[in-house]
This record gives structure tokens, sequence and C-alpha cells, in this order.
């Protein structure tokens, strides 16, 4: 179930999908909702507070790229897809401000 926040989030990605070269039947927003929703969780589990969140969203590791991409792979169909999708989410990334990420946590169960 979306949030006000989450949704806010899933418009932006949108919107920056389409500029791309990604159909609209390419994604589903439903998908986004899901990846977002997993990537906050994996992130509540490991105990991450919103600060660190926000600050390593902004740097990611290889290892966190490589499951970034897995995670998009279990929602997106399609190599072409999914490339533009993680495109998205880490340009969406580079945006999030703390307050972001603690309304996820917060909204996100």
């Amino acid at each position: 179930m979306a949030t006000p926040t989450l949704d806010r989030k899933v418009n932006e990605i949108v919107t920056a999908l389409s500029d791309s070269q990604l159909t609209p039947a390419a994604f589903d927003p439903t998908a986004l909702i899901s990846i977002i929703t997993t990537i906050i969780n994996l992130f509540k589990g490991c105990g991450q507070s919103p600060q660190t969140v926000e600050q390593r969203t902004r740097r990611l590791g290889l290892l966190e790229r490589l499951k970034l991409r897995r995670i998009i792979g279990q929602h997106a169909s399609g190599s072409d897809s999914e490339e533009v999708l993680f495109a998205a989410l880490m340009d969406a990334g580079d945006k999030l401000t703390v307050a972001d990420v603690a309304a996820l946590f917060k909204e996100i169960k």
C-alpha cells in the first residue's frame, strides 16, 4: 500500500522514466512501490538510521549496487527496463533527504 511520501517518490521516478526510452507498458508503478518498500525494509532490518541511509544512497558500494539490481530484476521484466529503472532509482537516491528517508521509515511497515 502506497503512502504519501512513497507516492511522491514513485511519481518522481515515473516522471523520470517517461523521459527515457521505456514505453509505459514496460514498467509498472506497483513494481516501483515493491522495489522501494523492499529497499527500505532492508535498510531498516540492518538497523540503519535515516541519516545513514540518506548518505549511503549517494555512495552505493559494489555489493549494494548488485543487491539493488537483484531487487529490480525480481520486479521488472527485460534487461532494458532493468537498466533504466536502475538509473532512475540511482538518480532518485541522489535526491533523497533525511526527512524523506525518515518519512519512508515511518510509513513503510
